[in-house]
């Protein structure tokens, strides 16, 4: 499946100056995680620790009105997810806490790309000792 990373200006403040004062944040947690499955279609949402402390910041009363997020669908343990973090912290994190297989896949092609490079310079630098070499050699 493809990963498919969106950002968006959540608006919080209408819907949660409906609830009781008391339980504005929760109420903000629940029109975000509507906002998100109904913007990028899938029934699962994950709400990262960074964003619901912003939420909770200013305690159970007095939510922001509303919040710059980045969105993340992607598999997590065989299920179709979303996860959503702040626009300035990012998703990457995340991704690595619940192991999704695009980390997994990033993790394990880097080591190899790297050792690869490595191993070409390598045999470059070889080639041309062997060519100064020969050249001497011809004088």
């Amino acid at each position: 499946m493809a990963n498919l990373k969106r950002e968006y200006n959540v608006p919080l403040r209408r819907k949660v100056k409906t609830a009781p004062m008391w339980r504005r944040s929760k109420k903000a947690i629940s029109v975000l995680k509507d906002f998100m499955k109904q913007h990028m279609k899938a029934e699962n949402v994950i709400i990262c620790a960074e964003l619901n402390e912003l939420i909770w910041a200013r305690g159970g009363k007095c939510p922001p009105g509303k919040i710059s997020v980045t969105a993340l669908r992607t598999e997590v343990n065989g299920v179709d997810s979303t996860i959503v973090n702040l626009s300035s912290v990012g998703v990457e994190a995340q991704m690595a806490k619940y192991g999704t297989s695009a980390v997994a896949e990033e993790k394990a092609e880097a080591p190899v790309t790297k050792e690869v490079k490595e191993a070409e310079v390598k045999e470059v630098k070889a080639e041309k000792k062997a060519e100064t070499k020969k050249e001497t050699k011809e004088e």
